[in-house]
């Protein structure tokens, strides 16, 4: 097991804030998150500290539900067993009346 991560070290006060701030800027680079941390007064995380933490958040964050997530699909490959889920903030209805709609030949129950 490797050490602990500079960001899991904080405080918990500040490891929320941070966390937040990481969770607002999710889909930015790492430059960019980094430039909003140390706006924030964080200059202890190093870059290459948060590029270890995100896969590690990535996981942590797949177990919780999302409000806007009232809908789980999960997709099996039958030829290779890929199991893929999708999330979704639609009915399980709507989301079978759309694959319905496609006009595939498949049954969808």
């Amino acid at each position: 097991m490797g050490r602990r991560s500079n960001i899991d070290k904080l405080p918990p006060e500040l490891h929320t804030v941070a966390i937040d701030c990481i969770r607002a800027h999710r889909h930015f680079t790492l430059d960019e998150m980094m430039f909003s941390l140390k706006e924030l007064g964080f200059t202890q995380i190093s870059r290459a500290a948060l590029h270890r933490f995100l896969p590690e958040l990535d996981k942590k964050d797949a177990l919780c539900a999302n409000p806007n997530e009232g809908t789980i699909v999960t997709i099996v490959e039958r030829g290779t067993g890929e199991v893929r889920t999708v999330r979704s903030s639609a009915s399980g209805l709507a989301i079978q009346t759309l694959i319905a709609k496609i006009g595939l030949p498949d049954r969808v129950s």
